[in-house]
Formats: structure tokens, C-alpha cells, sequence
């Protein structure tokens, strides 16, 4: 009989354990996948024409509500060391779509980074810069932007009092931030995960700073007056709490809190609180 070999056998126990889990996944889903999933809980899907960029959106409750949740998708799959970025930035484990996907609100928006979820021809005429240096670049920023105006001028929201929240996952948090800064309608921010200083990140990291990146850091006074809730896991070893302790200090104000979580690290296990946490933060501020 031929023997299996460990690995083998590892690799056969990790497949089977993720089956039983959506935020375990050896390989990213591909977009009509995802677009199944989501339709599942409402969501109608769309390749949206945003700036210079074509956006994978998923949204619902568009039609008839006066408040908004936007959610902003991470950075995507992590870079191999010494090898360069991936070949393609859709993420593995698109937390922020988990979360989207969970939420209660009346109306969602969810916003794929810029080169997420193309196919192999799209995937060919984005710069892998914006999953690199320009990952926040001012382009990438004015083009999630358009997305969330996009939606509110589908919507009973158009042109009158609206309620809008932004959350963002990893470095989606660090988009939402600089969207908010530019926005006059957002009523809150919450982030999971993010690297809210990029300068910070980068040189507790040791990593290749992002020079052609906007840094919420540096829009403190846009920012101060918008209600923010901040989640950190204290296994997270991508993102030091230390990066949001300078972004916090950075934006001053009464209005920043950030809320450490035992035993969770930079993915795992915010699924498991969502959208719970986020409710009790929204009706808090009521």
C-alpha cells in the first residue's frame, strides 16, 4: 500500500476542516461565486464604473432606506517575502464581505478594492501598484468615493438627511478613513484590523513605506468630529496596537475609541461578534 505522506495527510484534514468554515479558505471564491453567496441574502451584484477603476460591489435595501452601511474589503492576499506582490489581490478570506453579508442593517453597500475579483483579461490592465505603494493612493480613494455616492443616489437617500457608516477591514479601514475625511455626510466610522498610520505600520514592520499613499494621519481635522470605533485583536501580529495608538493620537479628539479583543488576531474571530458589536456601537451614539 503506498504510504501518505504528512503533509499530505495535513493538507486532507485543513481542506475538510475549512469545508465546515467560511472564513477558511485555501483559495479566493470567484466572483459569480461570491455574487451567488451574497444573492442568497439579498444582495444584487455589479462591475461599477468608479473614477479609473471598475468596482465588484454587492449591495441591498438601496430602494428603501435612509441609512447606509458601506463596507471596504482589505488589502487582499498578503505578499510573499522577497517574491513581490501576488499576481492577484483578491483575498482568500474577504473578511469585510463576511461581515457585510452578516449585517442587519436596512440598506449595505459592499466595496471590493480596486483589482479585486477581475477575471484573468481585466486582471491585466490594473497596475499591481494599487496593491502595492498606491494601495491608498488619491485615485483609489475618489474611486471607492464615487461607489458610496454611486449607491445613495440609487436610493431614497438622494438629497435629503441620510444616515451613513463606513466600516472598513485591514487596509479597507485605512479607505474608509480617508474616504470619511472627504465626505460631510458620514455619521460614523468603524475599522477592524487597520493599519490607520500606514507610516506607522510600515516602520514598526520594517516594510517598504508607501510613499504614494494618503495617510488618514494626516486629515486629523477632517476626522476629529466623526464618532470612530476601532477593533484590534491582541494576537494580531500584522497590525501593532501601537499603529493605532498613533493614529488616535494623531486625530485628537474625545470622539476615537479603541477596543482591544483577547484572543482574536487580524482575521480571526470578528465574524463571531458581527454584527452584534456593530449595532450596540451605532445605538449607542443615538
Amino acid at each position: 500500500m503506498r504510504r501518505i505522506g504528512p503533509f499530505l495527510v495535513w493538507l486532507g484534514l485543513l481542506t475538510a476542516f475549512c469545508m465546515t468554515l467560511t472564513s477558511c479558505r485555501l483559495n479566493p471564491e470567484k466572483r459569480e461565486a461570491v455574487a451567488s453567496r451574497a444573492a442568497q441574502k439579498g444582495f444584487e451584484a455589479r462591475q461599477l464604473d468608479a473614477g479609473q477603476f471598475k468596482l465588484f460591489v454587492l449591495f441591498r435595501g438601496l430602494e428603501a432606506s435612509r441609512s447606509l452601511t458601506v463596507y471596504v474589503e482589505g488589502d487582499g492576499r498578503a505578499w510573499r517575502r522577497n517574491a513581490g506582490p501576488p499576481k492577484d489581490p483578491t483575498p482568500k478570506n474577504p473578511v469585510a464581505l463576511d461581515l457585510a453579508l452578516a449585517d442587519r442593517s436596512e440598506a449595505v453597500l459592499y466595496i471590493a478594492r480596486p483589482c479585486q475579483w477581475l477575471d484573468a483579461e481585466e486582471l491585466k490592465s490594473c497596475s499591481a501598484n494599487y496593491w502595492a505603494n498606491y494601495r491608498y493612493a488619491e485615485e483609489v480613494i475618489n474611486s471607492v468615493d464615487e461607489a458610496v455616492s454611486w449607491a445613495i443616489s440609487q436610493t431614497s437617500l438622494a438629497g435629503q438627511n441620510h444616515r451613513l457608516g463606513m466600516v472598513g477591514y485591514s487596509g479597507g479601514g485605512t479607505v474608509a478613513a480617508l474616504v470619511s475625511a472627504r465626505r460631510d455626510d458620514v455619521d460614523w466610522l468603524v475599522s477592524v484590523s487597520a493599519n490607520l498610520d500606514h507610516e506607522a505600520w510600515t516602520e514598526a514592520g520594517d516594510l517598504t513605506p508607501l510613499n504614494q499613499s494618503l495617510n488618514p494621519t494626516n486629515f486629523g481635522k477632517q476626522l476629529a468630529g466623526i464618532p470612530q470605533l476601532h477593533l484590534f485583536g491582541e494576537q494580531d501580529d500584522i497590525v501593532p496596537y501601537s499603529v493605532l495608538e498613533s493614529y488616535a493620537s494623531a486625530i485628537g479628539g474625545n470622539n476615537v475609541t479603541l477596543e482591544r479583543h483577547e484572543n482574536f488576531d487580524h482575521s480571526c474571530c470578528w465574524a463571531d461578534i458581527w454584527p452584534a458589536r456593530l449595532e450596540s456601537f451605532v445605538q449607542g451614539l443615538q
